[in-house]
């Protein structure tokens, strides 16, 4: 099962890397999805997610593994396009085999794990009410992260280049968050909860991407 998952998570890493949608955008460079980290053992144990939902996990793992692969096939629209019907089913698969508190928890995480990154989606810069001069200011600072992020995955998963990535995430979350106001931080504390603890790790087996 680990070995599966493994190499599902690594397929997918490998190709949203390799994604200018992902790599190159707003976002600033690769965010795990819901279903990645349920595949990460910390965040089952975190959720405490039963037999059954582990099991239902390995199974959309296998079956995402497959789409993953056909990604670097495509062209940037197309490539887009699958990458957000994916988002879509993840966010279906949260739903419909979590309970409530496991999938608000999961959220939670996966906000801590893409810490300023999170700020470029839609729906988190709604919640936290950010200007038009506040998006701007972030969508520059998440660009240029992302710029350098890819750079940097040219030289593939070299622990040297974990620490750098890392690093460069890191920065770019403190630029972001000093751009928020005293109630935009306090109301992203919320947001994300307490601070998980657990061990996140992308990549190829062996090696990984530790968040």
């Amino acid at each position: 099962m680990r070995r599966v998952m493994q190499l599902a998570l690594a397929a997918g890493v490998l190709a949203l890397v390799a994604s200018p949608v992902v790599a190159q955008g707003p976002r600033g460079g690769f965010r795990p999805s819901p279903l990645m980290l349920l595949g990460q053992k910390s965040v089952q144990e975190e959720l405490k997610l039963s037999a059954d939902q582990t099991q239902k996990i390995q199974a959309a793992l296998e079956k995402q593994m497959e789409s993953f692969q056909g990604l670097r096939d495509l062209g940037d629209d197309e490539r887009g396009k699958k990458l957000q019907e994916m988002a879509k089913e993840n966010e279906k698969f949260v739903a419909d085999n979590l309970k409530p508190e496991q999938a608000k928890r999961l959220h939670q995480i996966a906000l801590q794990q893409q810490g300023g990154r999170a700020m470029a989606d839609e729906k988190v810069a709604k919640e936290l009410n950010l200007t038009d001069d506040q998006k701007t200011k972030i969508k520059d600072i998440l660009e240029d992260t992302g710029n350098q992020v890819r750079e940097l995955f040219q030289n593939g998963f070299s622990e040297e280049t974990r620490t750098k990535i890392r690093e460069l995430n890191n920065a770019a979350t403190e630029k972001v968050l000093g751009i928020l106001t005293a109630d935009q931080k306090t109301k992203w504390k919320e947001m994300t909860g307490e601070p998980f603890k657990g061990e996140i790790r992308f990549g190829p087996p062996g090696g990984g991407n530790r968040k």
